[in-house]
């Protein structure tokens, strides 16, 4: 993977999900990826690019079932 532009979305309500996006990136990077973290609590449509990579990163309570 080199080259690539990747943006993750994440959403936190204590921040730990947000240390886990920025990890994310962190790791990306150094695989030679252009990475953007964007916030979903405050999204802006117009700056979406569907042609790069899309991720998203949010928390799942204990006890959720994941639908994936």
């Amino acid at each position: 993977m080199k080259n690539r532009i990747i943006d993750i979305y994440f959403f936190t309500g204590t921040g730990n999900t947000y240390l886990a996006a920025k990890k994310i990136s962190e790791t990306l990077s150094k695989n030679k990826c252009f990475i953007t973290l964007n916030d979903m609590t405050s999204p802006d449509p117009e700056k979406i690019n569907l042609s790069n990579t899309i991720e998203y990163v949010f928390p799942l309570q204990h006890g959720t079932r994941s639908l994936l």
